[in-house]
């Protein structure tokens, strides 16, 4: 039985790693081509990065790293797929095989989500000055903030990310410890 559904779950896998090479896929399950959200495959941002990089949208992403000087704030973000409520425990139980209940082999699982990587390439985005940085309920957070928290946690955070013309407006942390 576990073998049967290990088969299926790599199935499933591969199905959504090739599509996500194609597409990146929005917040709202909705998906774009992903060379419109390419500032490149590096995961270090360039302060030269051009509006049109990404379509507007909202989008889960990880944070993979923040590039502050005193022109501009540029960020490199990864697009996830995230889950929530039952359908959290579907694509778990499609990606882990776990012997014993799947809440015991995936812990944010105890906290409402999961989290699939989407395959579709890094982006690179300009965060605006006055853009809202929300982290872990500080809804007043800061860019310098976003910064400190990229790989200093145990965790990795997910974050709905909002861009507008281009740029970042919005970043907030919607995964828990």
């Amino acid at each position: 039985m576990h073998t049967k559904k290990l088969y299926i779950g790599l199935a499933v896998a591969i199905v959504i790693v090739g599509a996500g090479v194609a597409f990146a896929v929005t917040r709202d399950g909705s998906a774009v081509p992903s060379n419109t959200a390419v500032g490149g495959s590096t995961a270090k941002p360039s302060a030269k990065v051009a509006a049109a990089s990404i379509e507007d949208g909202t989008y889960y992403a990880s944070v993979i790293s923040v590039n502050r000087n005193p022109e501009d704030t540029v960020a490199s973000f990864e697009h996830v797929m995230f889950f929530q409520g039952s359908e959290a425990t579907d694509a778990a139980l499609e990606d882990v095989d776990c012997e014993e209940v799947i809440e015991n082999c995936v812990a944010s699982l105890k906290n409402g989500y999961y989290v699939r990587k989407s395959g579709a390439p890094v982006f690179n985005a300009p965060i605006l000055k006055g853009a809202t940085v929300s982290l872990a309920g500080n809804t007043s957070a800061s860019h310098a903030d976003l910064e400190n928290q990229v790989g200093g946690l145990s965790y990795v955070p997910v974050y709905s990310v909002i861009i507008n013309e281009g740029s970042v407006t919005s970043v907030t942390e919607v995964t828990k410890p």
